[in-house]
């Protein structure tokens, strides 16, 4: 199951870095480099420099922040540890765990990333 959403999330960043590659000037299109090796970094392991690219990649690119976002609390979801309970249980339980947990990426970037 992991392996379709992930696939899913790397065909969409591939389709939006081609077309941020043709639409941004070159010296925006290089703040984004190593974005494909963050998009599969473990959150907690994000440095704010990684942080930074993610966020100006998100700015250029909302759907992929999404995709980005549910990928992540899907994984969450499954890698909980629930003995005996069916997946909507583990969904909604799942999904109200992490409505409440902070995000590193969710948060605003200092690093300047104009708009093109």
């Amino acid at each position: 199951m992991a392996k379709l959403y992930r696939r899913s999330l790397d065909e969409l960043r591939k389709k939006e870095l081609r077309r941020l590659k043709k639409s941004l000037p070159e010296h925006e299109y290089q703040k984004l480099k190593g974005a494909m090796w963050l998009l599969r970094k473990n959150q907690q392991a994000l440095t704010e420099q990684d942080l930074e690219v993610l966020a100006c990649l998100f700015k250029h690119s909302p759907d992929l922040e999404l995709a980005y976002q549910l990928s992540h609390e899907l994984t969450e979801i499954f890698e909980l540890n629930i003995v005996k309970v069916g997946p909507s249980a583990r969904f909604k339980l799942g999904s109200s765990a992490l409505r409440k947990a902070d995000s590193p990426v969710l948060t605003p970037s200092s690093a300047p990333c104009s708009s093109g």
